[in-house]
């Protein structure tokens, strides 16, 4: 029997969304999200006032048919979920995690935690049949949350709160799944799928860098196909690349307004930046082109270059070339000297604050502890790493921000409260009243409009020019005409 229950959203339209006794809460909650355009992540459900668990299903919810929920938005910082991963022979890993970790980089930082170099998401099976010639195919690792399975790398992807799971603890059960892809066409996937992804807003300047890098990468026009590089680009698009570059140029200089230029903790010059006023993201409130979304040409060209580049064959590093790279990384971290470190704490207020090679956590620790009012209950600070795993500053004196952790460019931490924290010491504003009253907003440049639409602008005045002298053209020939017949 088919069910129905009434979702009002913040903007007081109604949906009717129809529901079996199966339908996890959390897919009531997607639907909502996606009539109304809202991010899924950023909201929740309630019922008389009274949160919905989105990880159960509408027959344990203890809802009945056309019961009304409201749309509400949820808690912007992450909460912490503890999860009870639990492998095929029986044993129990556990650990915690912040609620926008993806199942993947779950699994991910079960293996790098435990000592028993354990493998869950690099597996592989031998088949041994005649037609497969003993090739070796991925073995797709299978969450059961629930009684609900993520098994793709698309399921892999959703992150906790995704599927309903903001807080409290929750069992994982893994299972293995063989596949027919094979191993090396699965590591291309999932390189695909789960790239690093770096904080835009702390490294615009190694963002640029890279991009520069990575224009010359498509090779001569004999690398491509035919049909790609016979298309000529328009001389139209040249300008808008140029604009493009252009609009660009003025990102680095939010690094450049974030001088620091207040004494905090030991005399470090540091600076506060109040929480943002608006709930919607600024980068949400800028208006775009359309036209910036259309692959060009040179788009083409590049992603076919890369198609083709991953096809070919490729010689592994011996172990004498592993070394040359290990000591060029070694050497890069060493000639790091100063970089700058922003903490976010839970009323998004953040904090900027320069730290040097021979810092290490049990300093930054105690620094941060210096900023606070609370600084006597215990909190940790969560970074992620080159790799996207998250980890905890360890509070230690020998372990180094730049060389051991990898701080080797602007660096975002996230501050939050341990279970051990008071009550009281959560309440905001989090921040010493002596810092907390010199916080100022952050200083985004605004892009002018002029150089936005200047290429897509351009060739208007052209149509209206030709239509004019057409216009007049056709009155000559009316004329033209006329004298004709009174001849």
């Amino acid at each position: 029997m088919v069910a129905h229950v009434v979702v009002t959203d913040t903007g007081l339209q109604r949906y009717q969304i129809k529901v079996v006794p199966e339908t996890h809460m959390s897919d009531v909650r997607n639907q909502a999200c996606t009539r109304s355009k809202f991010d899924p992540s950023n909201y929740g459900l309630k019922h008389n006032n009274k949160p919905v668990d989105l990880s159960r299903t509408f027959r344990q919810s203890g809802l009945s048919s056309g019961a009304k929920l409201e749309l509400v938005v949820a808690s912007k910082s992450p909460s912490v979920v503890a999860v009870a991963l639990q492998l095929p022979d029986g044993t129990r890993h556990t650990d915690k995690f912040p609620s926008n970790t993806t199942l993947w980089l779950i699994l991910r930082k079960f293996e790098a935690s435990d000592t028993k170099n354990l493998n869950f998401t690099a597996r592989s099976v031998a088949d041994t049949a005649a037609r497969s010639s003993g090739k070796i195919f991925y073995e797709m690792p299978v969450l059961n949350v629930m009684n609900r399975e993520f098994g793709t790398f698309v399921d892999l992807q959703k992150t906790l709160a995704q599927i309903g799971i903001s807080s409290g603890s929750i069992l994982l059960r893994l299972s293995y799944r063989q596949t027919e892809t094979p191993l090396e066409v699965a590591t291309t996937e999932i390189g695909q799928y789960f790239k690093e992804v770096e904080e835009v807003a702390q490294n615009t300047g190694a963002k640029s860098a890279t991009a520069s890098a990575e224009t010359p990468a498509p090779t001569a026009d004999g690398t491509i196909t035919d049909q790609i590089a016979k298309v000529q680009e328009p001389d139209a698009q040249t300008p808008s690349s140029q604009t493009s570059s252009s609009v660009s140029l003025p990102a680095p200089a939010e690094t450049s307004t974030s001088d620091e230029g207040i004494a905090g903790p030991g005399q470090r010059m540091i600076s506060v930046f109040s929480a943002p006023t608006s709930t919607v993201p600024r980068a949400a409130q800028q208006e775009f082109n359309d036209s910036d979304y259309e692959p060009s040409v040179a788009d083409a060209k590049l992603h076919q270059s890369r198609l083709l580049n991953r096809t070919q064959n490729k010689r592994l590093l011996s172990d004498a070339e592993q070394e040359a790279l290990q000591r060029e990384r070694e050497a890069k971290k060493s000639s790091v000297v100063e970089t700058r470190v922003k903490v976010r704490f839970p009323d998004q207020t953040t904090v900027q604050f320069p730290v040097n090679a021979t810092e290490t956590g049990e300093k930054m620790l105690e620094f941060v502890r210096g900023l606070i009012v609370a600084g006597d209950q215990p909190f940790s600070l969560i970074y992620k790493d080159s790799k996207g795993q998250i980890h905890n500053v360890p509070e230690s004196s020998t372990v180094r921000l730049i060389k051991d952790l990898g701080f080797e460019g602007p660096t975002l931490v996230t501050f939050t409260w341990k279970d051990e924290a008071s009550e009281a010491a959560r309440k905001w504003p989090i921040l010493q009243q002596k810092y907390a009253t010199q916080a100022k907003p952050v200083q985004v440049p605004e892009i002018p409009k002029a150089q936005e639409v200047g290429s897509s602008s351009a060739p208007k005045p052209k149509e209206e020019k030709k239509a004019g002298s057409g216009k007049s053209t056709e009155d000559k020939l009316k004329g033209f005409l006329k004298g004709l017949s009174k001849k």
